[in-house]
């Protein structure tokens, strides 16, 4: 009897705790953006990080079938894509999917997405549905804070077939941390609309200083068109809003540069598969620079900039010697998506810490050397940190010993480093040859410049410390489990019933720690209850 009670007892808590944070049908979702230059595919999500769950809601102007999914940079091939419709007589598909080649799909082994609510009218299908950051299935793309690309496709009718036409690909910032709280202004702020939509948002106690010698003397917008279709009737409306006022927060916003020094040492071989180049920042000279002490300094936001050849890039700390954490990274770069990132939670630097870029390059598209330099078709390998409280340094950048590189790649090396600049560009770059190249550069000694904002400079050195990748996660199983013949309809396609539901019940690792406390709490009292006879 005890024992049933038990059972039953258990299930009663563990019911209790059985809604998950997955958001529901009608749940409201923060983030939007239209995948198409026509405004016929409109997408809205939103995602918890706590849960490691993330939210679609896709909406296109057909009645046919709608896909939502990950692809990679170069092909469709593999690429997940959760399809649903609406038949004719009312009865909805639904089914995680992939491409075997750039036009056939095949259905999952498991069903690792979860329908919340599928309609349609005369013009539109709406399909809303979760899926974890990571599962299980070897199939579906892992949700991450890098650039995804975003793939949405659809037909006119119920028979999935990818067409051209029909798909689209955009980069999207899916994990980005945006808040467009309103701001609580003093009276006397003066506020002045350059108009946006999403404007990038510092902390609530930290604002950009205005007035002293060390701050802007100006401000721009620079904004970048790009309509290589001259497609009619595209109309911009961004801009900025400042907020001006004589009652300070509490800190100033600083801004410093990280990663290469921007001139022709750092350079890249042409017909690279692959290429990394490093730059190392030291901050033990950040007091002795900065005229005053140095405290801890907070990172909320990161930018993050290569130019055409760029990859991946990423940011790692190191104290006394050993890795801490990646500071902010992007594993699936796009140049044309350049936005700033909000982290999570604060990165604290303290004094003495090393900060390293890495730039990761691809230049299998050209027959020629790539230099550092301001131009497209030069390189740059740069984060930018956004921190708090502000300091009088403006730019921490390393670059590598070019005579030590040339010497490693058997060339004669000048005392006169852009002499040797023309030696590398004779090299025949042979596979074998950029790997060495790669292996000179991190291996040479770093020079480190560091600048103020008054603009002194200051030279260190250093050498490059290894990255040890951050282990990923453990991944979510899935909560549809194995996809059987029976459970098709139409052909290749899961079977959804009509009465859909928001709730979701999430693994006991993904309970807040409040709640496996008194879980625990709860059976331990009922133990001891049982135990006594009571």
């Amino acid at each position: 009897m005890a024992c049933v009670l038990f059972r039953l007892f258990l299930l009663l808590v563990l019911a209790a705790f059985s809604q998950g944070k997955r958001l529901g049908p009608t749940s409201p979702l923060r983030y939007s953006r239209f995948l198409d230059p026509s405004h016929a595919v409109f997408l809205r999500w939103d995602f918890d990080y706590e849960s490691e769950i993330i939210t679609f809601e896709l909406q296109v102007q057909t009645t046919g079938w709608i896909g939502l999914g990950i692809t990679d940079r170069y092909t469709f091939v593999g690429s997940d894509l959760v399809v649903g419709g609406v038949l004719p007589n009312g009865n909805v598909y639904f089914s995680d999917q992939h491409l075997l080649d750039e036009d056939t799909l095949e259905q999952d082994g498991s069903q690792d997405a979860e329908l919340l609510k599928l309609t349609e009218d005369s013009s539109s299908t709406t399909m809303r549905f979760s899926r974890p950051f990571r599962s299980c299935d070897p199939h579906d793309h892992d949700i991450t804070s890098d650039t995804m690309r975003v793939l949405a496709a659809y037909g006119l009718d119920d028979i999935p077939k990818m067409s051209r036409e029909h798909t689209f690909v955009k980069s999207i910032f899916l994990l980005q941390i945006l808040q467009y709280d309103d701001q609580d202004a003093p009276e006397d702020t003066i506020i002045h609309d350059l108009k946006i939509s999403n404007s990038y948002q510092f902390p609530d106690d930290v604002g950009i200083s205005i007035g002293t010698p060390f701050d802007p003397q100006w401000i721009r917008l620079e904004i970048h068109y790009s309509n290589f279709q001259n497609l009619p009737g595209i109309r911009d409306t961004s801009g900025m809003r400042l907020y001006y006022t004589s009652h300070l927060r509490k800190y100033d916003m600083g801004v410093l540069q990280l990663g290469i020094s921007v001139f022709p040492i750092h350079f890249i071989p042409p017909g690279a598969e692959a290429f990394l180049s490093y730059g190392l920042c030291k901050t033990d000279k950040f007091e002795e620079m900065n005229g005053a002490p140095v405290a801890d300094i907070y990172v909320s936001a990161c930018l993050l900039h290569t130019h055409l050849a760029g990859r991946s890039l990423q940011a790692v700390q190191y104290r006394n010697g050993t890795q801490l954490q990646v500071v902010c990274k992007d594993f699936s770069y796009d140049f044309n998506l350049q936005e700033s990132r909000d982290l999570p939670h604060p990165v604290v630097i303290k004094p003495g810490d090393e900060l390293l870029i890495e730039c990761h390059y691809q230049t299998l598209d050209r027959d020629f050397m790539t230099f550092g330099g301001a131009s497209t078709i030069n390189e740059m390998c740069l984060i930018f940190i956004f921190y708090y409280p502000r300091i009088n340094i403006s730019s921490c950048m390393g670059y590598p010993d070019i005579i030590y590189v040339t010497n490693e790649l058997g060339e004669e090396a000048s005392e006169n480093p852009m002499e040797n600049l023309m030696v590398l560009n004779n090299v025949e770059w042979t596979p074998e040859n950029i790997k060495k190249a790669e292996k000179a550069c991190k291996e040479s000694q770093q020079t480190v410049l560091i600048k103020t904002i008054d603009e002194e400079v200051e030279n260190t050195t250093g050498w490059i410390p290894d990255i040890i990748p951050t282990p990923r996660g453990s991944c979510l199983e899935s909560s549809g489990g194995k996809v059987e013949p029976q459970d098709k309809t139409p052909a290749g396609f899961r079977a959804v019933p009509l009465a859909l539901s928001g709730s979701h019940t999430p693994t006991l690792r993904h309970l807040p720690m409040v709640a496996v406390l008194f879980l625990q709490g709860s059976l331990s009292w009922f133990l001891a209850m049982l135990q006594t006879g009571v």
